[in-house]
């Protein structure tokens, strides 16, 4: 609880809340996807914000069904946001919101600030265009990742008060600066009962002869003076926690994923819940969560959220 307080205090949050009963669900259009209706939506995630989203609703499946939040990578590619993770653009392996709703899981995924529609177009690069940004709100008192995580927590909310939802099953799978979102939602709320973080845990004190850097949005400034990946790990425990981390990946580097690994782990058995944490390691590929170990993931999902 300290550790968690600390963190929100950290975070400093900048939004002026909404209550759930204001955040709505203003539908823009519905699409028969076979399985699923993907219904593309606007939500307001404060007093002054607003964010379109996609909500994949199974068809014919028995309610209250149980929902994941699917939360997109970065990956340099801005324009993609929600859409490549319910399979409308970009990386079919990063589809797993539409293969999640396909399996009969209601999705929700938001476009995260300056990604897909919600994209800054600038006369610089992108690359330049968020580290203006980044500089621009931490002169300001707070970080990108504030806004993202507060924003995330509106996203819960807002799945959790859908009538057709099981509010005792809601999940969380993100990859890259997805899994990354999904790391800070899960230790800060309880409601999410199982998380897969894909090639997304690290080490938070860079080490300077490592070329690759992560992206600004995910700095939180201070927070190594408070707690490493590993204890942000063991705020998820004892809930059911799946990561997913490659060999060669040059970002979240795979003796650093370890590392917290072994650390969480140990935590989760002092718990005696060491059967709820699970860690794949994919040789030979690099920072991706490749097609062949989907069905290992889902079915990790399956067994602790169709209860």
């Amino acid at each position: 609880k300290e550790l968690r307080g600390k963190l929100l205090e950290i975070l400093n949050m900048p939004l002026e809340k909404i209550p759930v009963s204001e955040i709505s669900g203003t539908e823009i259009e519905i699409i028969d996807k076979g399985k699923y209706l993907q219904k593309k939506i606007t939500i307001l995630t404060s007093k002054n914000t607003a964010a379109n989203a996609y909500l994949l609703v199974p068809k014919g499946a028995q309610k209250p069904m149980p929902a994941v939040i699917a939360m997109h990578q970065h990956g340099g590619n801005y324009e993609y946001g929600k859409e490549e993770v319910v399979g409308n653009i970009g990386n079919p392996d990063l589809a797993y919101g539409k293969e999640l709703a396909e399996r009969g899981y209601v999705v929700f995924a938001m476009d995260a600030f300056l990604f897909g529609e919600r994209q800054i177009k600038t006369s610089n690069s992108n690359e330049i265009t968020e580290t203006i940004i980044f500089q621009k709100l931490l002169s300001l008192g707070f970080s990108p990742i504030s806004l993202i995580v507060q924003e995330d927590l509106v996203s819960l909310d807002f799945v959790s008060s859908l009538d057709f939802v099981d509010k005792e099953n809601i999940g969380c799978i993100g990859h890259s600066f997805g899994g990354v979102r999904c790391m800070y939602l899960s230790a800060l709320d309880d409601r999410i009962k199982a998380t897969v973080l894909s090639s997304s845990v690290g080490e938070m004190k860079l080490d300077p002869d490592v070329g690759i850097t992560y992206s600004w949005l995910t700095i939180l400034p201070s927070i190594v003076k408070y707690a490493s990946t590993s204890s942000l790990l063991a705020l998820i425990n004892p809930r059911p926690l799946l990561v997913v981390y490659t060999e060669n990946d040059p970002i979240y580097r795979a003796q650093e994923a370890q590392n917290s690994i072994n650390e969480a782990r140990r935590i989760y058995k002092l718990m005696n819940k060491e059967e709820n944490f699970v860690s794949l390691f994919v040789s030979g590929s690099s920072h991706s969560f490749p097609e062949t170990i989907h069905e290992q993931v889902y079915a990790f999902l399956d067994f602790n959220l169709k209860k």
